[in-house]
């Protein structure tokens, strides 16, 4: 099926679901007069009517209007939110739910209802994202083809097991939040020598930018990447033994093994 001729709801207007409508936008993927949007109140419609997108209060009739829905609702929301939904065999169904396997999903669901779990992270919105889809048990190859349309233009995607997508949930897809924090670090200590605040912050977001692109295009071991750069005796190599005293690697990876602790305790909820 074309994507032109898609109508593409969202359950939730929330961070996620506006990353991802922003980024879809941004890419051309869809117009924003293909996209639909329900939430309990006005509070988020009113920014995507801006946009151009339709909005409803009534979830099943935002189902009824298009044919791909994303549930992008809270995980504890799911119970009361997907079982009255009224979907059929021509609907298509994507999730951002944290937490949530396939299985639980489709327990909730209607039986047959094709659905796609996908995870993705914030920066889809600027189309550099990364996300996790797994494969439901009635998605079909077209189904996985329509995905492949929808998420390739704003993010590197893999297709992976359910118990995989919820690790790279609490190891990448979370781990916006603290290269925001090491940026943010960055400018600080850049400010603090007597770099201007903003000249600061857009050399933290450059450098954090280039080193992940030197990784993808030259292969090169983030190891290899730091040695290549710490001369003998020089500034760098002293402020990686800062960074070592600070423990800034162990408190990275503790980050990812307390968020991967939360999002186990989420799914037995």
């Amino acid at each position: 099926m074309a994507l032109a001729n898609l109508k593409i709801g969202f359950i939730g207007a929330g961070s996620m679901a506006q990353g991802m409508i922003e980024g879809w936008i941004r890419a051309n993927v869809v117009k924003p007069s293909q996209l639909m949007a329900s939430a309990p109140s006005d509070r988020n419609l009113s920014k995507l009517r801006e946009r151009g997108l339709s909005t409803t209060h009534d979830n099943a009739e935002l189902v009824r209007s298009c044919t791909v829905v994303v549930i992008a609702c809270k995980p504890y929301q799911c119970k009361d939110v997907l079982p009255p939904l009224p979907f059929g065999p021509h609907h298509l169904v994507l999730s951002v739910v944290a937490a949530l396997s396939c299985p639980a999903h489709e327990a909730l669901l209607r039986p047959g209802t094709r659905l796609v779990r996908t995870m993705p992270n914030v920066a889809i919105a600027v189309c550099e994202g990364i996300i996790g889809v797994v494969r439901g048990s009635h998605a079909t190859d077209e189904d996985m083809a329509i995905v492949d349309k929808l998420v390739q233009p704003i993010a590197f995607y893999e297709v992976m097991s359910d118990p995989q997508l919820d690790l790279m949930s609490s190891a990448v897809c979370t781990g916006v939040a603290w290269a925001a924090m090491v940026m943010e670090g960055l400018a600080d200590g850049a400010v603090m020598v007597g770099l201007p605040r903003s000249l600061a912050l857009k050399t933290a977001a450059i450098t954090l930018m280039g080193t992940g692109k030197l990784h993808m295009e030259t292969g090169k071991h983030p190891g290899e990447i730091k040695d290549s750069v710490c001369s003998p005796g020089g500034s760098t190599i002293r402020g990686v033994h800062a960074l070592e005293k600070s423990g800034v690697r162990a408190a990275m990876m503790n980050a990812v093994e307390a968020a991967t602790e939360q999002i186990k305790n989420m799914s037995k909820k």
